[in-house]
């Protein structure tokens, strides 16, 4: 789900996504089903998305992790990711394990 778009010199896209089923390194700890705020170049983006499925007038909360997001961008200690979808979820399970 697209939650906002920053324009600058590169687009920003902020994401969140659902549906998942990332397995944590310890199985009674559960899983990660949802991400709540990704901040994506739009080109990565693009790469990533073959179809949209729909609009939502309801967005989840997520202007806490954008806030943060964004004053670290600000002082240059945060950045964006510039793969694929599929692969920051992969680089994230990969971390849990």
């Amino acid at each position: 789900m697209v939650l906002r778009i920053d324009e600058g010199e590169t687009r920003i896209v902020h994401i969140a996504l659902s549906g998942l089923n990332v397995q944590m390194s310890q199985p009674e700890k559960g899983e990660i089903n949802e991400m709540g705020h990704i901040p994506i170049s739009e080109t990565a983006l693009q790469n990533s998305v073959t179809t949209l499925v729909g609009f939502s007038q309801q967005l989840p909360e997520y202007e806490s992790g954008y806030n943060e997001w964004r004053s670290a961008y600000e002082a240059g200690k945060a950045g964006y990711f510039t793969v694929p979808v599929a692969a920051i979820v992969e680089g994230i399970e990969e971390s849990l394990q």
